[in-house]
C-alpha cells in the first residue's frame, strides 16, 4: 500500500490512473438537519470509462472526518466486490488520507473505520491512497449529493446516474 498527499495544484479535472490500475473516487455530504450522510463511489479505468458507481444514504450524525472515512471504506469494499483491486483511491479529505498514512488508528470512531480500511489495503500492497482537491473529484462530489435523496443503496455496474453524466463525459481523456 502506498499513500500520498501530494497533488498538482493546477489540476482542474480528473486524471486517469497509472496503466494497469483503476481509480476509485469517493466523497460524502452531510445534511446535519436530517441526520443523513450521502456516501458515493465512482470507479473508472484509464480511459475514463465507468466500471461501477454507487451511492448510499446513512442515517447517522457522523463528523465529516468519520463520513469521509466511511466513504473511503465503502469505495474499497465496492472495488473488492467488483474485482478491481489493486487501485488508486482518491479522496478530497486530506485528514483521512493522513490518517491512513500514519497507519496506526486510534480507538476513536474514525480510528475504527480507518482500521477497517487498513485491513483491506494490507491485502493489496499495490493500492495507492491519494489526496485530490475537490475540483478534481467533482463526479464523486455531485454523486454524494444524490446519496442524500435515495431510500436504498444504489450500485450500478458499467453505468452511473444521469446527475454526473456531463462531469464524467468532460473528465474523459482525449
Amino acid at each position: 500500500m502506498e499513500v500520498s498527499s501530494s497533488s498538482q495544484v493546477n489540476d482542474t479535472s480528473w486524471k486517469p490512473p497509472l496503466v494497469g490500475l483503476v481509480k476509485i473516487n469517493t466523497d460524502e455530504t452531510i445534511d446535519a438537519g436530517s441526520g443523513k450522510v450521502g456516501i458515493c463511489i465512482i470507479i473508472r479505468n484509464g480511459d475514463g470509462k465507468v466500471i461501477a458507481s454507487g451511492a448510499q444514504v446513512v442515517l447517522a450524525r457522523f463528523s465529516p472526518l468519520v463520513a469521509e472515512s466511511v466513504a473511503l471504506l465503502k469505495g474499497l469494499q465496492l472495488g473488492l466486490s467488483v474485482g478491481v483491486l489493486p487501485c488508486v483511491i482518491e479522496s478530497d479529505a486530506l485528514g483521512v488520507v493522513n490518517l491512513v498514512t500514519v497507519g496506526h488508528p486510534s480507538r476513536s470512531d474514525v480510528g475504527l473505520v480507518i482500521q477497517d480500511v487498513l485491513q483491506i489495503l494490507k491485502q493489496f500492497p499495490d493500492c495507492f491512497v491519494v489526496f485530490t482537491p475537490m475540483k478534481t473529484n467533482m463526479a464523486a462530489h455531485d454523486l454524494a449529493k444524490l446519496g442524500l435523496t435515495i431510500d436504498s443503496d444504489l450500485v450500478l455496474l458499467e453505468d452511473f446516474p444521469p446527475c454526473v453524466a456531463s462531469i464524467v463525459s468532460g473528465d474523459r481523456p482525449n
